[in-house]
């Protein structure tokens, strides 16, 4: 048996560096792109279920495959992503900046 294990596609909070966690950001064009590169790279693999995130930016990214392999995405609750409080849509760098000891830079 093999398992891939495949993140999510890019949406405009990893292009612009944020926290996302909970908050259900869609895939961008790139991120699309990206899914549609895993579906060609994939399509000829005995591949019997997918299993997904029930975050759009997942499913979006699973999505492609499974058309192609006729096979229904199963969304499983425990694969949500961490909720990441105060510092979610917040950018990396504004995080430094605003809270230097939780980044030892403090």
């Amino acid at each position: 048996m093999h398992l891939y294990l495949i993140r999510h596609g890019q949406t405009e909070a990893n292009r612009q560096r944020m926290f996302q966690g909970t908050t259900d950001f869609p895939l961008n064009e790139t991120g699309f792109r990206q899914a549609h590169d895993i579906m060609n790279w994939l399509k000829d693999e005995p591949i019997t279920a997918i299993y997904t995130s029930p975050m759009q930016r997942a499913r979006e990214t699973a999505e492609p495959l499974a058309n192609t392999l006729n096979i229904v995405p199963v969304a499983v609750d425990s694969f949500h992503e961490v909720d990441c409080g105060r510092w979610e849509g917040v950018g990396f760098d504004q995080i430094v900046i605003d809270n230097p000891s939780s980044w030892g830079t403090g």
